[in-house]
């Protein structure tokens, strides 16, 4: 049904476009013009993916294997692209804190088998949320092939990028076209919205050879234009996330996903192009329909049970003053945090949204009827730099769903300040003994009680 629906809005925008000359709407001052001038939907190449029908999909994807950038990132592993028949493909992201060590700074790719020339390159997706991976969506060749005028070059790096996760800033996005590993044109660009805010946006590039130019978009409002080093060989496409070097932030999370609704390929017609090659290899389209994701957690460690190296020493992420520490047997199951009078367990969580509201959720056990914990959150623009008003709610035997002796949920929200980009969540003891286990903090918009 989606891939109906969708076909049907295809072709009443391009209707629209070639019958009305529909304008595309600029954000940088430039003089208006037909971006549906050119374009051949009936082409061979064209393609509307969905997701929907895994045969087609699987005709047109593979799922990349492979390992560029710093040493210390292990790549992208098909084992992270997972595909669900609603029509839904998340690929995951494991950040510096995955309990697996061995596969941390983990990302994955979907890459096409067939490579593409100018056209229009649109995806619709939700991109990972958390800074140290970069989401992309590009064009990539590298070798040797002939330019436009049917000279042999050598060395070529070719490439259409799309970048988020970037400069600090969920608004940032990078758009950069490359011709070799040298040469390329960049332009950093801020939306009036939070890339990262959990809603599905249009990520889409017009790649123009005669003349020669691209046209970047996001939810159809025109970004940027770059006119020098624009590729001209014909590239594969690649979605997904990787970890870079710094430039990405850093990937103090343990997981969290991207998710992609569709990807369409319409080229132009009259738009010189070198062919080359095949696709980017790597491994099969997933097999099987995978259930979606559950609402990533943005607390480490949530259940006290995971140590990391850092420094020579154990890294808890936690923090702990006066009398707190984690203790075996003090969780539900395993390992938990015990504060008592006076004691305070905490943890900073980068990447939140300022204006955003949050939910937190803990399972606190009271030593008896007279223990009482503060559950809070101050809130930080910068590694150091406290803003705007704490939240806090008291935990006691009068909190709703009190059970005595034994572990209870309690939940917490809270908005966070325009100017915040950290969270500290903090569990501090006034009186008696407290319990914690099993923390979660994320958007309250993505929280869907069951």
């Amino acid at each position: 049904m989606k891939k109906i629906l969708m076909s049907v809005i295809l072709s009443l925008m391009l209707t629209c476009g070639i019958a009305t000359g529909c304008k595309a709407e600029q954000g940088q001052g430039k003089e208006t013009y037909d971006r549906d001038a050119g374009l051949d939907p009936t082409a061979s190449t064209a393609f509307f993916d969905d997701f929907t029908d895994r045969e087609y999909s699987a005709s047109l994807w593979s799922t990349g294997n492979s390992k560029w950038g710093p040493d210390f990132n292990h790549g992208v592993s098909p084992d992270n692209v997972l595909w669900n028949d609603s029509g839904i493909v998340t690929i995951k992201s494991l950040g510096k804190y995955y309990p697996d060590q061995e596969i941390n700074y983990q990302g994955g790719t979907l890459v096409t088998k067939d490579t593409y020339g100018p056209g229009r390159y649109e995806t619709r997706m939700k991109m990972m949320p958390r800074f140290g991976a970069c989401t992309a969506f590009w064009t990539f060749m590298y070798g040797t092939a002939q330019d436009l005028d049917g000279n042999l070059k050598n060395n070529l790096n070719q490439e259409i990028d799309i970048e988020l996760n970037v400069g600090g800033d969920f608004r940032n996005v990078w758009f950069t076209n490359w011709t070799t590993e040298d040469d390329k044109a960049h332009v950093e660009k801020e939306t009036e919205f939070f890339n990262a805010d959990g809603e599905w946006h249009l990520y889409t590039f017009e790649w123009h050879t005669n003349p020669m130019r691209i046209d970047y978009y996001i939810d159809d409002i025109h970004l940027a234009t770059l006119e020098s080093n624009v590729p001209y060989v014909a590239g594969v496409i690649n979605i997904g996330n990787w970890f870079p070097q710094s430039w990405a932030g850093n990937a103090d999370f343990e997981e969290d996903y991207m998710q992609i609704d569709y990807v369409r390929y319409t080229p132009y017609k009259g738009q010189p192009c070198t062919p080359y090659g095949g696709g980017g290899g790597g491994a099969e389209f997933p097999s099987v329909s995978t259930p979606l994701p559950q609402v990533a957690n943005m607390i480490v460690n949530a259940g006290f049970e995971n140590s990391y190296p850092a420094a020579g020493k154990t890294d808890y992420v936690w923090s702990f003053y006066q009398d707190a520490s984690i203790k075996s047997g003090a969780g539900r199951t395993g390992k938990g945090m015990t504060a008592n009078k006076d004691g305070i367990g905490f943890q900073r969580i980068p990447d939140i949204l300022g204006g955003f509201e949050y939910r937190a959720t803990a399972w606190v056990k009271l030593a008896d009827a007279d223990s009482v914990c503060k559950l809070q959150a101050y809130f930080l623009k910068n590694s150091e730099d406290y803003v705007g008003t704490p939240a806090a709610v008291e935990i006691s035997s009068a909190t709703t769903g009190y059970r005595d002796g034994e572990f209870f949920e309690v939940e917490f929200t809270f908005t966070a300040p325009e100017d915040a980009r950290r969270v500290e969540i903090t569990f501090e003891t006034t009186n008696g003994s407290v319990s914690v286990d099993d923390v979660f903090m994320n958007l309250a918009k993505k929280y869907v009680k069951a």
